[in-house]
């Protein structure tokens, strides 16, 4: 039995009644008469060559995320070069209780290890990390990354989020996510997750808001910079998500945040 490739729906499958049932979404495909394009691969029905067709079946081209600035109304989000080191650390290094329940330090003495950490991803082509600037007054109020890049794979995480205090409530944190999730999924991602510390209740709060769906929670997950055994709380938005979850992002930021 060979593999099919299948539409974006569909997954490359084996055996005569899974068989049965894929050439059943081929056939409704053909009846209304619209080829189904595979995610960077051909239309269904295209001849192709079995040699061009890996084991797997379904041809994939690899998410490509850039480090490009990303700008809105309200926030730009500049990638994190060592021009911005003075204005990063100005932004992060206050707050000390909500360090308590971040994976790593950011604050005080910890800024080095988080810079270090910071730079090394990078370069390992691991993290994209951005500072956010507040347009109305031009300060570096906050950050986050993008992290976990699985580019053949097509997905993501967005992480390593931190706003100081007078930035956490109105179109900040929104509008940032709304710009990173347009960037992930402009580049091909079909998954973006969200990994938090389940003590985080205002972050699991926000991400819900922005309309991500919880998958669950990993126990004895981590080891944080305290010492904490820590659970995570996994949230996801996948590329069938993203146009629910846009247009809900837009109606909030112009009817909420005029």
């Amino acid at each position: 039995m060979r593999t099919l490739a299948l539409d974006d729906r569909a997954k490359v499958i084996a055996g005569p009644r899974a068989a049965a049932w894929a050439m059943n979404v081929i056939g409704s495909a053909f009846a209304r008469g619209e080829p189904r394009q595979l995610r960077g691969g051909s239309p269904l029905g295209a001849s192709t060559s079995p040699c061009a067709t890996p084991p797997g079946g379904v041809i994939l081209r690899p998410m490509n995320i850039e480090s490009l600035p990303l700008q809105g109304r309200h926030v730009r989000l500049e990638p994190i070069t060592p021009a911005l080191r003075d204005e990063l650390r100005a932004a992060i290094d206050c707050d000390p209780e909500s360090w308590e329940i971040m994976s790593t330090n950011g604050c005080g003495e910890g800024f080095e290890d988080w810079w270090g950490a910071l730079q090394g991803e990078t370069k390992r082509g691991e993290r994209i990390g951005f500072a956010i600037r507040r347009l109305s007054d031009d300060t570096v109020v906050g950050t986050s990354s993008f992290l976990n890049i699985r580019k053949l794979h097509k997905g993501l995480e967005i992480g390593s989020t931190f706003l100081r205090p007078d930035a956490r409530s109105g179109p900040i944190n929104p509008e940032s996510k709304r710009l990173m999730l347009a960037q992930a999924f402009g580049a091909g991602a079909i998954r973006v997750e969200f990994m938090i510390d389940v003590r985080n209740v205002r972050s699991q709060a926000a991400i819900q808001k922005l309309g991500a769906s919880k998958e669950g929670v990993l126990r004895s997950h981590k080891i944080t910079w305290t010492g904490h055994v820590r659970d995570t709380a996994v949230f996801s938005i996948t590329d069938y998500d993203w146009p629910g979850v846009k247009q809900r992002l837009d109606f909030r930021l112009n009817e909420t945040f005029v």
